[in-house]
This record gives structure tokens, C-alpha cells and sequence, in this order.
């Protein structure tokens, strides 16, 4: 099994690696370091890497943090397993993706709730209901002729 460069240190916290994680990408971060870069992104698409910017589909937890019975431990493997569950790529992903759909709306709804991103909430709020009424205000419009001449 792999793990982190000894003489390395978290790129995001700048302390020693606790939990690491290997991403898809080769860089190692402790896991709840780049959990909170993915909790604190606007949308819930993927993680980007801190490093070089490339979508994280997968964090890799080393092996010993597997094997600990730490309360914070545990707590960070499992976010690591449910980040692995939404982002699975391919045919896999499609159906992991229906099925962690609780998941999806969990981390939207805490978004919408969020009071740092209210304002930003609430433009996009504003430009889906907007997008709506064009919408339904285009579709009735086409169709206007056959409610006239009835």
C-alpha cells in the first residue's frame, strides 16, 4: 500500500498528513482537508485539486487510517466512502448516483441553508423562476392560436 512522503506535510493545512489521502491525481491531503474544499464549493459537483486543478472522482484513505477505531477516524472515512459513492465514474456511476440521491438533495438542502451563501442562493433562486415563466410564457405563446380560435 502506498503512503504519503514522510518528509511531505498537507498542501491545505500545512501540518502533518492526518488520515491521508491519495487523490486520482497523485497528491496527498489529510481526508478532512479536502473534504472541507469539497463542502465548501458552490454546487455539488466534484472536488477540484487543490494542486492542479484536475476533478478529484476519488479519494484513496491510506491503509493504517482504515484500521483505526478513532470516533473522528471513523467519521472521516466515512465521509471519504460517501464522496467515492456520488463521484463513481461510469456505468457504476449512473447507478450510484440514482441511488445516493438522498445524499444529492442532503447537500443541496444544506446549501440552500447556509447563511454565507444566501445572497448567492437567492440569485440563483431568482434566475430558475425567472427561466421558468420565459418557459411556460414561450410554450403558451406557441400554442396561443389553438385558445383563440376555439
Amino acid at each position: 500500500m502506498e503512503t504519503p512522503p514522510t518528509d511531505d506535510v498537507c498542501p491545505i493545512c500545512h501540518d502533518d498528513f492526518y488520515v491521508p489521502c491519495k487523490t486520482n491525481c497523485g497528491h496527498w491531503f489529510c481526508g478532512n482537508c479536502i473534504l472541507l474544499c469539497w463542502k465548501h464549493r458552490p454546487s455539488i459537483e466534484q472536488c477540484k485539486c487543490p494542486i492542479c486543478s484536475q476533478p478529484v472522482s476519488k479519494l484513496i484513505p491510506e491503509a493504517s487510517a482504515l484500521s483505526k477505531q478513532d470516533e473522528e477516524i471513523v467519521e472521516i472515512c466515512k465521509n471519504i466512502q460517501q464522496y467515492n459513492f456520488l463521484y463513481a465514474g461510469g456505468m457504476r456511476g449512473l447507478f450510484v448516483k440514482f441511488r445516493g440521491l438522498p445524499l444529492y438533495l442532503q447537500r443541496i438542502s444544506d446549501q440552500l441553508l447556509d447563511i454565507d451563501r444566501y445572497y448567492a442562493n437567492f440569485q440563483r433562486l431568482r434566475f430558475i423562476i425567472v427561466s421558468l415563466l420565459l418557459t411556460l410564457i414561450i410554450y403558451f405563446m406557441r400554442y396561443s392560436f389553438l385558445i383563440n380560435f376555439s
